[in-house]
Formats: structure tokens, sequence, C-alpha cells
């Protein structure tokens, strides 16, 4: 028995099986890949923080033991601004960790060349562990450096001391004018593992050297420590709208306070201001610590302002616990 065939054209089967994808199907697949994008974007750039939090704790890991290595061979702290090895110029506090840092040929470049190690073909040979990848400044210079000395304060009614008229601060850093002032582990008497030694900050862009709204800048301030506690000097920096000028983390070979050193008479993470230099980080609110005797902790920028300034001092005599 044979089979008609329909006259049924092939044009409706292929329009019958064609169907077109409606709007409410796109709305729905656009929801569910933007949903899962805000769930996996986040998780992806936390893991990668998470990866730079922890080279740059690492960093300054590397710097705490090449600290402990120059205590073992001088017996006392790096002198900032002292003679550096190379003909011009005082040398920086990470200067002078090179050799205990696995870079010792570094260290004697400047000699051999004879240049200053403030010169541009020294500075741009910075070391990696000087650096934190959390600060995307570090590349904008070949030079900059992402950490400081923890250098103190000077206490409120001191005196300019002889000689060279230096105020002598608090912390465990002193401006090498008078060698006969290194400070040494003995004159630690808040205990080693109670002061702090090296700290992370933030490099200052181009741009907000001079900005009033950036925390990486340097704000102008009325007070002094010669006339002012730290607690009136804190709420003075706090108010201050005036950009005062300077460059946070300007160079690793720089022996300047507001290049290389800082306090703690601000909070982590706190503005800085003239003479009161600031550690801060891009931790979401964690600020990585090296300690005298060698340990690397985690401060959270809520830290009591008192805790924090008895942990920049040598000798005050504070007893914390953290």
């Amino acid at each position: 028995m044979s089979m008609k065939r329909l006259p049924f054209p092939s044009w409706r089967i292929a329009y019958r099986y064609r169907k077109g994808v409606t709007v409410t199907e796109v709305v729905v697949v656009i929801g569910i890949i933007s949903l899962l994008a805000a769930l996996i974007i986040p998780a992806v750039l936390s893991a990668r923080e998470g990866s730079r939090k922890t080279t740059c704790r690492n960093h300054l890991r590397q710097q705490s033991i090449g600290l402990q290595g120059f205590l073992d061979s001088h017996g006392r702290f790096p002198e900032i601004g002292g003679p550096n090895p190379g003909p011009g110029g005082k040398t920086s506090f990470f200067f002078q960790l090179l050799p205990y840092v696995d870079q010792r040929n570094l260290y004697e470049l400047p000699a051999k060349l004879g240049v200053s190690m403030h010169s541009e073909q020294i500075r741009k040979k910075r070391p990696t562990i000087f650096t934190c990848p959390s600060d995307p400044e570090n590349h904008t210079s070949p030079s900059s450096v992402n950490y400081a000395h923890n250098e103190g304060w000077v206490e409120k009614g001191a005196t300019i001391k002889p000689p060279n008229t230096m105020m002598y601060p608090n912390g465990i850093m002193f401006q090498g004018l008078d060698p006969n002032r290194a400070i040494r582990p003995a004159q630690i008497r808040d205990g080693m593992s109670n002061t702090a030694a090296i700290a992370e900050i933030l490099i200052t862009p181009a741009s907000e050297r001079k900005n009033s709204s950036d925390r990486r800048a340097i704000f102008g301030t009325r007070a002094h420590p010669l006339r002012n506690t730290p607690l009136e000097m804190y709420e003075d920096c706090s108010k201050s709208l005036t950009g005062g000028g300077g460059w946070r983390g300007r160079s690793w070979t720089s022996f300047a306070p507001w290049s290389t050193a800082y306090n703690h008479v601000m909070p982590p993470d706190s503005r800085n201001c003239d003479l009161l230099y600031s550690a801060m980080s891009n931790h979401g609110g964690i600020v990585h610590v090296a300690l005298c005797d060698g340990s690397v902790r985690p401060f959270s920028s809520s830290i009591d302002v008192s805790v924090w300034q008895a942990v920049g001092t040598r000798d005050s005599g504070d007893s914390v616990q953290f």
C-alpha cells in the first residue's frame, strides 16, 4: 500500500522547530551570570589580595631577620644617616640591612663604582623585599619603599640636646649624627617583644603629595613634640585640612624621616602629618609590624591608641598586651 505525501511545505517544518529566545529567557540568563559573577569575582580578588598580603608579611619577615643579623654583628640598632660605604651622602636603615638579606654585592656596589648610594643606578636596584605588592604605587617608581623604621617621637618638654642640636626620639632608630647615641638592645627596657622596629607604609602618589583628602599625603600641623603631648598632636593632625608636602616611601636609600621612618602617635592606617608619620597598608584594616625580637605581628587599625603608642616606645615603662 503506497503512502501519499501530504502537501506540507518544508519551510513550515523549519519554522516550527526554529523557535527564537524570548526576552524573559535572556533576562533570566543575564541574571544568573550576574549572580555568579557577583559571587566569584570578589572571591578571586580576595584570594589575590590574600596572596599579596602574605608576600608583604614575608618581605617584612626577611627584613626582621636581617635586622637580627645586624644586631648580632654590631650589638646595636642601625644609625640612620650614618656614613655609607660609597662616596657622598648618608646611609639609610634599609641600605644597612643589605649584607644581612643576601645583598652584600649591592651594599658594596657604590664603593666599587665610585658613586653615591643615592645615585639613580643604585636606587633602581631596589631589592624586591622592600616592596609590598598590595600597594600599586611601588610600580610607579623603581626606588620607592613600602616599609619604615620606628623612629619614635620626642617627649613634650624635652630640650634640644647637643651635639648638632638634635632631638633624641624614643624609638629604636637614631639619626646618626652622634655615633655614641646608637640604640642598643639593653636600652629597650620595655622588652624586645613589646617594641616595634619596622612597619608597613603606603607610598604617596605624585598626584597626592599636597592633597588634603588623601591619607597617604602628609598634612600640615601646628602641633610639635616639644610643645604638645602625643594625644594633643594626634587631635591636631586629625583636624588638619592643610596639605603639608613630602613623599612617603620616596626611596629605599633615603634617611629622611618623612620618607622611610614612622612613629606611633597616630593609630595604624591614620593620615600622615608633619612629624607624625603613620604605619598603613591596603590590607583592609590590618598593618604588619616587625618587633625588635624578630617576630612579625598584625595590628588592627582599631587598636587602642594608648596600646599602639606604648608599642612604639623603647623605655616608657608601659606594659602592653596584644
